[in-house]
């Protein structure tokens, strides 16, 4: 009998879970950089996405995958279009972290179909 391998999974670097769906889109990146897995993307109304603004047009997907780009332009990704994330993984870019993902930003996303979860520290005590 073969030994069974154990496999740890790493459930912080996945976006989406609960039966999420990714769907092929076209980023329109303004610069380039690394964009971290859990970056807000808006559609710019020609149905290419780009980075959310807070203030903008409201946010529409969750890149899934850390993505590289070597020049401003046209990319293509795969990025969360339904399902569930947590909201400590969602990021906007202006701020380089998700300090600032609020009401807005849920309620934006969960309009199109993606629902954020509050994630619970279970390492704190609760008093």
């Amino acid at each position: 009998m073969s030994n069974k391998v154990v496999t740890q999974n790493n459930m912080r670097r996945q976006v989406g879970y609960d039966d999420p769906t990714y769907r092929d889109r076209t980023f329109t990146a303004a610069a380039a950089k690394t964009y971290p897995l859990g970056t807000l993307l808006s559609d710019d109304g020609t149905g290419k996405l780009v980075v959310y603004v807070k203030g903008g047009d409201p946010a529409v997907a969750v890149l899934a995958v850390d993505t590289t780009v070597a020049a401003a332009g046209d990319v293509l990704v795969r990025p969360l279009v339904a399902g569930k994330c947590l909201q400590d993984q969602l990021i906007i870019d202006a701020d380089g972290d998700g300090s600032n993902v609020d009401i807005t930003e849920v309620e934006s996303l969960r309009d199109f179909s993606i629902i954020v979860e509050k994630n619970r520290d279970l390492s704190k005590l609760e008093s």
